[in-house]
């Protein structure tokens, strides 16, 4: 569990960065391999939400949970960041203007299931909390 808010923003950034090299593993799975993007694509859709909330499930307390506000700054530096390093460790060929357009798609999937993932992960760290409150009330 993280204590203080600065933590707590360091985390946000470090999840980012994750989301974000996540969603560039994803493109060089589907640029490589065409049949996973048209055979798995929900499956994917799936694992992703599962991913990106166990983190904030995991690692976030109730009162910080607005800090993950900052994933939605954060991520889209990161997948710049990210995009570059893999440009610079993977290239690709130039000519390619198939690859732009999975990009785009890409990023567009990975930044809905960023969103997705953040609120379900949201949604059950208040529900747990709520849980707990409920089980420590006595019955009257």
């Amino acid at each position: 569990m993280i204590n203080t808010y600065p933590k707590a923003i360091l985390l946000t950034f470090l999840l980012s960065l994750y989301l974000s090299v996540v969603g560039e593993i994803i493109f060089y799975l589907f640029y490589y391999n065409d049949r996973i993007f048209e055979e798995k694509l929900e499956i994917i859709g799936v694992i992703l939400v599962i991913f990106y909330s166990f983190p904030i499930v995991i690692l976030y307390k109730t009162k910080q949970l607005l800090s993950l506000l900052m994933i939605l700054v954060f991520t889209p530096i990161c997948t710049v960041l990210s995009m570059f390093a893999a440009g610079k460790l993977f290239p690709l060929s130039e000519d390619d203007l198939g690859a732009g357009i999975l990009g785009i798609f890409v990023i567009g999937y990975n930044y809905i299931f960023v969103f997705l993932g953040t609120s379900i992960g949201v949604v059950i760290k208040i529900l747990l909390k709520q849980w707990r409150i409920y089980k420590e009330i006595p019955d009257s």
